[in-house]
């Protein structure tokens, strides 16, 4: 059981995004490691709504500690709903809604 605090959970929908989901990732894991050495804690709240194959593969391939990823599918078809159901299991203090294709930085 993790017992470790945490400052703000990444929540991050995903629908059918393909390899721009590994672009959108590779930037949030900058900023998360970044906000880490910082000593904010994060997790990653990943809601998957409706995804499609190939966005499913990405996320499951991404190469991340997976003790700090908490993943939900959903089937709303619906950004604040898909958004509602992540908040509902995320564990931060705060919450960062991200979206699966955006690129984010460390100023962000």
């Amino acid at each position: 059981m993790n017992t470790r605090k945490i400052d703000v959970s990444l929540l991050i929908t995903f629908h059918s995004e393909g390899i721009l989901a590994q672009m959108t990732l590779n930037s949030v894991e900058r900023c998360r490691l970044y906000a880490e050495q910082h000593g904010i804690s994060c997790e990653y709240v990943w809601v998957m709504d409706n995804i499609d194959d190939e966005t499913k593969i990405i996320l499951n391939e991404y190469p991340i500690d997976s003790s700090i990823v908490q993943k939900i599918e959903v089937s709303h078809g619906d950004s604040g709903a898909s958004r509602n159901s992540g908040i509902t299991i995320a564990k931060g203090t705060a919450i960062a809604i991200l979206d699966g294709d955006d690129y984010y930085s460390t100023n962000w």
